[in-house]
């Protein structure tokens, strides 16, 4: 069984969360069909309107991540239509923001008596995932499945806050700090503030501010952020996350910078404390990095102040200008 996720491209971001928090509790990535991530998309030789076709026939359950933006979109409108005519079972979740009483949702495919929830309903949620055990190989054990559902709501929750959510537009704006967010609703406990961040941090901040980072080290910081990429794969798992970077280069036309120097680039941040062991082979040997909570937490809320550095690298490589590598 497959899961196809049908959304706007403009909420990639609760896309991605949602992504992770399936293939979290216990769905396999090739059970996951998200176009915006080249890791669930489109083979890159593929017709995209002929492959959607065929997995859409294939019956494979359909989230339809529902929003405004949803419904301004062409292309979501006819994979809603196409996946509708064929019968495939369907589960409407709802962007926070998006209001019910849309005229184009109240009077589309769906039915709009149909049960949906919003991504920030905690009990749905739970719900949500529990009603996938009949198709999908769910993990069995309730707390990693609740640790699971928690970093996912806390994900929302930021952004629902975000200066970069394109939602309500009465919805006021708000700066997030780690003292707006309820603890218990995070995978981690904060114990570090936005502006007293970890000296080692701070340093790197610093570092990519100034330009003295390789571009290969910017590009990973990047890529951790875009894709939502808080698990690294390392050691005999590599090649997985070389794969992955490259298709993600090639959809966007970036030049090889960090497939190729991924796996230095990776241990510079393991060296500044950056990334962390999180997965042992049954050598003990790393097969995981996971990004480390004040970092993670940093690019969910405070990416906005080092974006335009980040993009600065990213327009020099793209245009075949690449900065002489400074190492730290």
């Amino acid at each position: 069984m497959i899961i196809f996720i049908s959304h706007s491209s403009k909420d990639v971001r609760y896309g991605n969360a949602l992504v992770e928090l399936l293939r979290e509790v216990g769905v396999r990535d090739k059970e996951i069909i998200f176009t915006s991530n080249p890791a669930y998309g489109i083979p890159i030789s593929s017709n995209i309107f002929d492959w959607l076709k065929s997995r859409i026939t294939d019956k494979p359950s359909v989230i339809y991540l529902l929003s405004e933006e949803y419904y301004e979109s062409v292309a979501c409108l006819n994979e809603m239509g196409a996946a509708w005519i064929v019968g495939n079972k369907g589960y409407m979740l709802f962007v926070p923001g998006f209001s019910l009483d849309n005229h184009k949702f109240k009077n589309g495919a769906l039915d709009p008596r149909s049960i949906g929830f919003f991504l920030d309903d905690e009990d749905r949620v739970s719900e949500f995932i529990e009603s996938l055990r009949d198709e999908f190989s769910i993990a069995e054990r309730p707390v990693l499945i609740n640790q699971a559902i928690k970093k996912f709501l806390a994900k929302i929750e930021i952004f629902k806050t975000s200066p970069r959510n394109k939602g309500n537009e009465n919805t006021v704006t708000l700066k997030l700090s780690a003292e707006s967010i309820d603890a218990e609703r995070l995978d981690f406990e904060p114990k570090y503030h936005l502006n007293s961040l970890p000296d080692q941090m701070t340093k790197y901040l610093t570092d990519l501010k100034g330009g003295r980072l390789k571009d290969s080290d910017v590009m990973l910081i990047y890529y951790i952020y875009d894709q939502g990429r808080t698990q690294l794969m390392t050691g005999w798992q590599e090649q997985k996350e070389i794969d992955r970077i490259r298709n993600w280069e090639e959809v966007h036309a970036y030049p090889k910078v960090l497939s190729i120097e991924y796996g230095n680039a990776l241990r510079r941040m393991e060296m500044r404390k950056l990334v962390t062991v999180s997965q042992l082979t049954s050598s003990n040997n790393p097969k995981e990095m996971k990004v480390v909570d004040p970092l993670a937490y940093f690019l969910s809320v405070e990416y906005d102040t080092i974006e335009s550095y980040v993009e600065a690298v990213v327009k020099k490589i793209k245009a075949g200008m690449r900065a002489p590598d400074v190492p730290f």
